[in-house]
């Protein structure tokens, strides 16, 4: 019986895929959906770019600023998918994100994790399902 699924969002066009198949599940089990955002902050290159701290946490704050804005509207859509729902954003590096996702799926019964669109494919997930599948217990 599923009682908790995570579906990755990501903002691509594979979050209408991702999220219609979890609505899918969601209702036929009445199961609690969380949405999971891992928002990708800019890697600390200050020294190789000459790219000075202010730019650099200007950048941070941006990306922040940005991932603040997708889990709003994510939190919207979820509310229409399905009546139990939350929105869990994590602000991390790029290289974080398989761990991240898996630790976050070790209380879930399901991952929606399906990369259907074009969109997916210029996203690098760095082993995020296989780490996932084997770490996540």
């Amino acid at each position: 019986m599923i009682k908790v699924l995570v579906v990755r969002v990501d903002g691509t066009s594979g979050d209408e895929f991702r999220l219609a198949a979890a609505e899918s599940l969601a209702k036929l089990f009445e199961a609690h959906v969380v949405g999971l955002i891992i928002n990708v902050l800019p890697e600390p290159i200050i020294v190789e770019t000459m790219t000075s701290v202010t730019n650099w946490s200007e950048s941070l704050e941006h990306a922040r600023a940005q991932g603040r804005q997708f889990e709003e509207r994510t939190k919207e859509r979820l509310k229409s998918l399905a009546p139990s729902s939350e929105v869990r954003r994590i602000d991390a590096y790029s290289h974080e994100r398989a761990f991240l996702t898996a630790r976050e799926c070790r209380s879930a019964d399901v991952l929606v994790g399906l990369r259907l669109s074009d969109d997916d494919d210029t996203i690098e997930l760095h082993d995020v399902i296989e780490e996932t599948l084997f770490e996540a217990g």
